[in-house]
């Protein structure tokens, strides 16, 4: 989550006004605002591209058309509150490129698709083989991936892996696909955040600490028992064809026999990730453990509708307080951000979750 005030965050559930503010830059220009008249924002940590805008609507000019349609052009958006005392705070939720772009003559309506910069990255393959030095570390492999493609580009990283990309490793075609291959490797996650910086960081854990509680502005909930990706199992293994990975396959799986997916239960089911540049058998391990914990988090899952919180980010622990309903006690879950929807002009939030599993053992 994005560092904001405790005013901020109380603000949630008391009244306010919403502040939604967008800009456009033209490559060696200066923003430009424009006024937003519906939209929202998706985040989806699936996937390599996770915010995107479907459909939004904008005031704007011929000019203004132009303008936007203009290769390179950037488009931000803030998003937050007026606490209606002359006090404001806003968060970026968004920084990204065009996608698509229709302009209804007559009334000043254009219509935008937008995604983050990743779309620039996903657009921006390799001319050559990516063929990193073998003492090069992931991290520096990512970096420069991403600073090859988007030169300019503020690289953030909190990672704590400083495993090697390998002797062996290349890749053609796809910089997304390079980069979804090193993160794995490295049970890391790189993504581009909503003010237009790219982070670098480890996945979440059980020791992972919720970031925020969500009291009594749950409007509804739904729950859900996913059964169609019951993995249990975890299998890592060596893909490197110059020898250089030695190690045997490593097999992480759920040990606690009172666990609902224990292999007792319901059989094994694997997930496989082949390897490119794990060298050690310890660190394969902690590859699969880390695929592991996630895959369990679908355990249970859960549909929000709440109050907005744009602060948030994919990936974020929550603690969600669900009242007390037909006699049910209150019930408090702690779960992981897979998706969430914000609209730019109720407020309004939809979220999807995964439960944070507690262990692997």
């Amino acid at each position: 989550m994005r560092n904001v005030s405790a005013t901020f965050l109380a603000a949630i559930g008391a009244p306010h006004d919403l502040i939604t503010s967008m800009t456009y830059t033209v490559p060696g220009g200066s923003p430009v605002t424009m006024s937003v008249k519906s939209g929202a924002v998706a985040c989806d940590t699936s996937q390599r591209t996770r915010r995107t805008i479907n459909q939004m609507s904008v005031y704007g000019t011929l000019a203004d058309y132009k303008a936007i349609t203009t290769p390179g052009t950037a488009f931000h958006i803030d998003h937050g509150f007026d606490y209606q005392a002359g006090q404001t705070e806003v968060v970026p939720v968004f920084h990204g490129e065009l996608t698509n772009a229709v302009q209804q003559v007559g009334d000043g309506t254009i219509t935008l698709a937008l995604a983050d910069h990743m779309n620039w990255i996903a657009r921006c393959g390799f001319v050559v083989p990516f063929n990193p030095p073998a003492s090069m570390t992931r991290i520096q492999a990512i970096t420069s991936i991403v600073q090859t493609a988007k030169p300019g580009t503020t690289v953030n990283v909190t990672a704590t892996d400083t495993g090697t990309v390998g002797s062996q490793a290349m890749w053609t075609n796809s910089a997304v696909d390079a980069i979804t291959a090193l993160c794995r490797d490295g049970a890391m996650d790189a993504y581009f955040q909503a003010d237009g910086s790219f982070l670098i960081c480890d996945l979440p854990s059980a020791s992972t600490a919720s970031v925020w509680t969500a009291r009594g502005i749950v409007k509804s909930v739904a729950r859900q028992r996913p059964f169609d990706k019951l993995y249990n199992t975890v299998v890592v293994q060596p893909s490197a064809t110059d020898g250089s990975q030695t190690w045997p396959q490593q097999v992480a799986q759920i040990q606690d026999t009172t666990n609902p997916r224990h292999p007792n239960n319901i059989g094994v089911v694997p997930l496989f990730w082949s390897s490119p540049t794990i060298t050690t058998a310890t660190a394969a391990m902690q590859a699969a453990q880390a695929l592991l914990f996630r895959a369990l988090g679908t355990t249970e899952t859960l549909s929000l509708e709440t109050l907005s919180n744009p602060a948030l980010e994919g990936n974020d622990l929550i603690r969600v307080v669900i009242p007390a309903v037909n006699g049910e006690p209150d019930d408090i879950k702690q779960h992981f951000i897979d998706t969430f929807s914000l609209d730019l002009v109720t407020g309004a939030m939809t979220t999807g979750t995964r439960s944070q599993p507690v262990s692997i053992t």
